[in-house]
């Protein structure tokens, strides 16, 4: 699960200097940098608007003692990544269970990152790419567990990068993709990275973020919350699924494997949305296809 961008914000949650004025200071530089290029900016500079406040929040960063870069100088040039190093998979049913679960989980949020995509790009995905996606999503997950990852998923973090940055090319994101493949055989490439302060990737987060719900609540602004119930489907299950995020305490007595998933807002909130979307419009989804087919009918019929 995601840490919430503010917390980053703030600097990071359990460190020395977490909500001090100077995190926040250099946060909100960062957030307003990228802001202002990408409102007045132009050509590449405005594209370039949230590696430009990053990189801009490091520097100061740098000045005021923030950053450590032993990290960096004791990272190798180049190191190869060994499959399986922390031993030979153990397959184990309990384990086999959550996995799944969380797999599905995914598979749930991909189908939202798509939506979210296609709003962003002014697209529409077809049935096939979609299929596709979801495909190469599962063999990601294998290479993942392969080469000792955890296991990935569609994040809509980059979809907001989309959006700021106004690239919406899928060369750029393939290019983008095999750049990172060589990089990871570069050690200190990633521990440059590492060195990052959270405050600086929290003000650049909440820009991204705030891309990734305007998107979202463009979706649902194509809703007609005067049918279907989706007034409450929707208020009911977000109400849910924003307190098992911040209130995941009130499951502390639920068996292991329920605690898990219930706090989860992003199943929960499926979880209701599914069930509240069966049981008040149970007829409409049943009663639509007939229409369809009625309608036909009669079109087949008509001189």
């Amino acid at each position: 699960m995601h840490r919430p961008p503010l917390k980053y914000f703030a600097g990071g949650e359990g460190t020395p200097g977490y909500g001090s004025p100077i995190n926040i200071i250099i946060g909100l530089i960062v957030l307003l940098t990228i802001v202002l290029l990408h409102k007045y900016g132009k050509g590449i500079i405005k594209t370039l608007s949230m590696l430009l406040g990053v990189a801009i929040g490091t520097v100061i960063a740098g000045f005021m003692g923030m950053i450590n870069t032993s990290p960096v100088s004791s990272a190798n040039w180049v190191q190869v990544i060994t499959p399986f190093h922390f031993g030979v998979p153990v397959f184990k049913v309990s384990a086999i269970i959550t996995m799944t679960i969380f797999c599905i989980i995914n598979l749930i949020q991909c189908f939202g990152s798509f939506s979210v995509l296609d709003e962003a790009c002014e697209t529409e995905s077809s049935e096939k790419t979609i299929v596709s996606g979801l495909r190469g999503q599962a063999i990601t997950q294998v290479l993942s567990g392969l080469f000792n990852s955890v296991p990935h998923a569609f994040l809509n973090e980059n979809i907001g990068v989309m959006a700021l940055s106004g690239v919406k090319s899928r060369y750029v994101s393939i290019t983008t993709g095999c750049s990172l493949v060589i990089l990871s055989f570069l050690p200190k490439f990633a521990a440059a990275i590492t060195i990052i302060p959270a405050c600086v990737r929290g003000g650049a987060m909440l820009a991204i973020f705030g891309m990734v719900t305007a998107a979202g609540i463009s979706i649902l602004s194509k809703v007609d919350f005067h049918k279907t119930h989706a007034t409450l489907i929707i208020g009911t299950s977000m109400s849910v699924g924003v307190g098992s995020n911040f209130q995941p305490d009130v499951f502390a007595h639920m068996p292991a494997m329920l605690q898990m998933l219930l706090s989860n807002g992003l199943f929960s909130a499926s979880i209701i949305a599914i069930v509240l979307n069966l049981c008040l419009n149970f007829q409409t989804m049943f009663k639509l296809p007939r229409l369809q087919s009625e309608e036909q009918e009669l079109i087949r019929e008509s001189p």
